[in-house]
């Protein structure tokens, strides 16, 4: 056994001087960020490699001038650039993907950007991507630097570096392949998801991939009989070029932290004396082809529950229907001619003087002056985002508010490479985004900003006493968190978690707020008998449901800012709070919330079984976008790594070398046996 380990050792001493084959298993792996791939109706969408991956000598870009150099037209090898953030541009983007002997760009990330570059869409959600059929104005253009990279169908293996110590050995060997090209490291990535002319409907009948989605969250302020509502709305979900790092890409963070505060602000509002209602909400997969907010608005309007389970017989607290399955009904008592007023907040930041409306032309807009002033925009139209979904429902009442006038203002949407956020930017946009609120809910007496408003006579002092503000300390504490360092110490709080446990494992990073796949648990399934289904026409014993940390950060806020009661009972689960109607644990504690969680699946996706979906073959416009299975059918995860490659006679020197260590050792061990081994009784 001993000759057998000393025959492995030799073979391996010998490919250690550099053999292509055998030097590429004495790799190092480079922790990164890779592009994402996602497949859709039509197609895919993304950075994909072939089965066998991509490789290439690693150069060090240091300008877009560098790219001729390091990757002339005419040579034969295949070249990975290397290069730090605020190089990267559209065009240099363009110029690898059209240069033959590139495969591959990493970029370290020191900031953002200096030249022109995003990756989404000049029209986002409009020409030139999947969800083009959703948009009211596919055409237009609101993102003037958007390349469309994020959309394309890319050869282009693309990866984000964070750590400086990676960058700094990366880029050391990139400058050793200056000076010698007969040992040159190699950068090697495979992303491998699927052939090429994969689609999401094949992608998902074939159970290789999951659609995009998860849970919106929402909440509604308490009324003995229903009112008016005005919605104060957000997407709560971003997307990036690389998977996995959409720290706060498209402002996400930033909009759902304002929203935050305005909840928190009005958690102490005496309703009973409003005469509207407030509904708060966080929609999910909106990235995505508006998953979350269309899902919402299919269920309010056309939605037929089979069997209803009371809420003395559910498994969750709160009467439910398990055919189809939805957790709560309550969104069934919501009926769309009660949504006086839909406010959906959009890219805030970079906000230079004001704030902006944004309509179409059925709903005049004036101006409205608080802490910032907010200004009709000089185009008459509806951003792509949430707010399309509640206008094409029929909400004509529709305005977004944003950082943003007639374009977008960021000069890197869909990015990860993003301007840093500070407390004292977002303060008085939360201000005043609370003002306008109050105002439209009635609970201040000035006037109002939009024609065929009208506030009523109430005074403030009747509906609580003191004017609702903003808490700086917990708005700055939820955008430490969402949008600027990961220091979480108010999602610990709120979820019971040990304190420090997220902030140490986010890494000095944001939560991630990619919205992720419709995997088991991120949808509820209930068990009946011995098994868990999708639905049942019996009641169920049990639910299984597992939101993300994200999400359930979120819902657990809403309760605290939204509940009928709270009684002594400690608590560890919802399970402890049975005698309340959709009694939650929240911080120790349960709470009667007016807090709920919504599927957020595509509209033209059914789930057929656990784990198992389709398109529904009536849907004609729906993107579907779905992600495909890491490993697997479709390949190995995702990875980088560096060798060093050598020469061809040392190719054939390691070749004869290790054919020769093994014949001498069958050798050795042969004549071993023949003469010891009878007396040794090695044989038996």
């Amino acid at each position: 056994m001993i000759l057998l380990y000393s025959i492995v050792l030799l073979l391996v001493a010998f490919p250690a001087l550099g053999d292509p084959f055998f030097s590429s298993l004495l790799y190092q792996n480079v922790p990164h960020h890779f592009c994402s791939r996602y497949y859709h109706r039509n197609g895919g969408m993304g950075c994909r490699t072939p089965l066998s991956g991509v490789s290439g000598i690693l150069r060090l870009v240091n300008s877009l001038d560098d790219l001729p150099r390091v990757a002339p037209n005419n040579t034969k090898d295949r070249v990975v650039i290397l290069l730090n953030s605020t190089i990267l541009s559209n065009e240099l983007l363009q110029r690898a993907t059209n240069t033959e002997s590139i495969v591959g760009v990493a970029v370290y990330d020191v900031g953002a950007p200096t030249e022109t570059y995003s990756p989404e869409a000049p029209s986002p959600d409009g020409f030139g991507t999947p969800a083009a059929t959703l948009s009211l104005h596919p055409e237009y253009v609101w993102n003037p630097h958007g390349s469309n990279f994020n959309a394309q169908d890319s050869l282009l293996s693309f990866v984000h570096i964070r750590s400086a110590e990676t960058y700094a050995h990366l880029r050391e060997k990139a400058l050793s392949n200056e000076h010698s090209g007969r040992k040159p490291y190699i950068m090697e990535m495979g992303s491998y998801m699927g052939p090429e002319d994969m689609s999401s409907p094949k992608c998902l009948a074939g159970g290789h991939c999951l659609p995009l989605g998860g849970q919106s969250v929402w909440s509604l302020s308490p009324a003995e009989e229903p009112k008016p509502i005005v919605l104060l709305a957000t997407a709560m979900d971003a997307r990036s070029e690389f998977y996995d790092a959409a720290s706060d890409g498209q402002n996400a963070g930033v909009r759902t932290a304002v929203l935050l505060a305005i909840a928190e602000a009005l958690r102490d509002v005496e309703w009973a004396a409003v005469g509207k209602q407030v509904m708060i909400a966080f929609f999910e997969g909106e990235a995505w082809g508006r998953a979350g907010s269309r899902a919402f608005l299919s269920d309010v309007t056309d939605f037929e529950c089979l069997h209803r389970v009371p809420q003395a017989s559910s498994p969750f607290n709160d009467a439910m229907c398990s055919r189809p399955l939805r957790l709560s009904l309550r969104f069934a008592e919501l009926d769309l001619r009660r949504f006086e007023q839909v406010i959906v907040l959009d890219r805030l930041l970079p906000l230079r003087t004001s704030l902006f409306f944004h309509a179409e032309p059925d709903c005049p807009l004036a101006r409205f002056d608080a802490a910032l002033p907010i200004q009709p925009s000089a185009v008459a139209k509806l951003p792509p985002g949430t707010a399309e979904s509640f206008y094409q429902a029929g909400v004509r009442r529709t305005v977004v508010i944003s950082g943003y006038d007639d374009a977008f203002a960021e000069p890197h949407p869909g990015s990860v490479f993003q301007e840093p956020v500070t407390a004292a930017q977002v303060a008085p946009i939360a201000s005043t985004i609370l003002a306008f609120s109050l105002q439209q809910l009635g609970i201040n007496a000035t006037s109002t900003t939009l024609s065929g408003v009208t506030a009523t006579s109430t005074s403030l002092s009747e509906v609580s006493p003191t004017l609702p503000a903003i808490n700086g300390t917990y708005l700055e504490s939820v955008l430490r968190c969402l949008a600027v360092d990961g220091s979480c110490a108010v999602l610990e709080s709120v979820l019971g978690y040990e304190p420090d446990s997220i902030t140490h494992r986010l890494g000095g990073v944001p939560v991630d707020k990619f919205c992720g796949v419709l995997e088991e648990g991120r949808y509820p399934v209930v068990s009946v008998g011995s098994r868990y289904v999708v639905e049942s026409e019996e009641t169920p014993s049990g639910v299984y449901f597992m939101p993300s940390m994200y999400e359930s950060f979120l819902h657990a806020s809403l309760a605290l800012a939204f509940h009928a009661n709270a009684n002594a009972t400690e608590c560890t689960s919802f399970r402890d709070c049975r005698t309340l109607a959709n009694g939650y644990c929240v911080q120790g504690r349960c709470l009667s919330a007016y807090a709920y969680y919504h599927n957020a699946m595509d509209p033209g996706v059914q789930l057929t079984g656990v784990g198992a979906f389709a398109v529904k073959p009536n849907d004609t416009t729906s993107p579907v976008y779905a992600e495909p299975f890491w490993g697997g059918y479709y390949g190995e995860v995702p990875s980088v790594r560096v060798f060093q490659r050598v020469s061809a006679w040392e190719d054939w020197v390691t070749l004869v070398c290790g054919v020769a260590v093994v014949g001498a050792s069958w050798y050795l061990t042969r004549y071993f046996f023949d003469t010891y081994g009878p007396q040794l009784k090695l044989g038996k």
